[in-house]
């Protein structure tokens, strides 16, 4: 797929993230109300012996959303904000966007299981893998699902990526050509998936039970496609714009550029006004 300058088209109407007025509280119910990107987990290694993973349904997030939806207000109202800010900020890399989405997720398993809005407490995050003396990777998070009295290990992937027919997982793809989505299900899959046991610094060393691949993000179709089937693999509800070269004089020519954002929008899970200004 060539390379474009992307053009993103206007927020989702009545998105639940834009009621709040503070950026990360506005980040953090996108994080939640956002549904997974998939629907089922597809295996494209199956001649090798992987586990198997499952993934949260829209309901399952929708659910934990209306749960955190009063936390939510008290830090969107009040100096609870500050809280929420000094929690990302202490993060490593706090402006990248896979750590930010990271540190979101942790401060409402966090703050939503001390509250009792929800059943996961976090036994451990960021857990390196090591061959011998060597990191080869980290697991995201391995959690304790009070309610089911399992381990669960979630592996973490926020994505924003441009597609183009024939829209099969490989045919959506980032900034890096690189990367795409069966590439990146695939690494989740035969890497850090196969991890069984687990040390952690406060639990001891404990065994996997499930495991769940959180992919979320933004999905960017070409302008001009008219007859997109909707795959079953994708969340129906999962968030869909659109992109454009800006050198397609053709397709420019049927849209008001005013109500365009630019592509520097999808830095960001939710909208940020200096980029309107700056851009504008």
């Amino acid at each position: 797929m060539p390379k474009p300058t992307l053009l993103a088209s206007t927020p989702i109407n009545n998105a639940p993230w834009e009621a709040y007025r503070r950026p990360y509280v506005r980040d953090l119910a996108y994080v939640l109300a956002c549904p997974n990107v998939l629907t089922q987990w597809l295996d494209f290694t199956p001649h090798q012996n992987t586990h198997t993973i499952a993934v949260h349904s829209r309901e399952f997030w929708l659910a934990q959303f209306e749960a955190y939806k009063e936390r939510m207000n008290e830090l969107d109202t009040t100096n609870g904000y500050q809280e929420l800010t000094r929690y990302l900020l202490k993060r490593p890399s706090p402006n990248r966007l896979g750590f930010h989405f990271e540190g979101l997720v942790s401060f409402w398993l966090e703050d939503g299981f001390a509250r009792k809005l929800h059943p996961y407490e976090t036994l451990a995050n960021n857990v390196q893998l090591y061959n011998g003396k060597q990191t080869i990777g980290e697991l995201d998070l391995i959690l304790y699902n009070h309610t089911e009295k399992l381990i669960e290990h979630w592996e973490l992937a926020i994505k924003f990526f441009m597609g183009s027919p024939p829209f099969a997982p490989v045919n959506w793809i980032g900034i890096n050509s690189n990367d795409n989505l069966e590439r990146k299900m695939t690494y989740m899959q035969t890497k850090q998936f196969r991890t069984v046991w687990v040390e952690t610094d406060n639990h001891g060393r404990v065994k996997i039970d499930k495991r769940y691949g959180v992919i979320k993000g933004r999905f960017f179709m070409p302008m001009d496609i008219t007859n997109f089937t909707h795959p079953d693999w994708l969340s129906a509800s999962f968030p869909l714009h659109e992109w454009c070269d800006r050198s397609n004089s053709i397709n420019l020519a049927t849209l008001d550029i005013s109500k365009l954002r630019p592509a520097h929008y999808i830095e960001w899970f939710s909208k940020r006004d200096f980029y309107d200004d700056r851009y504008s």
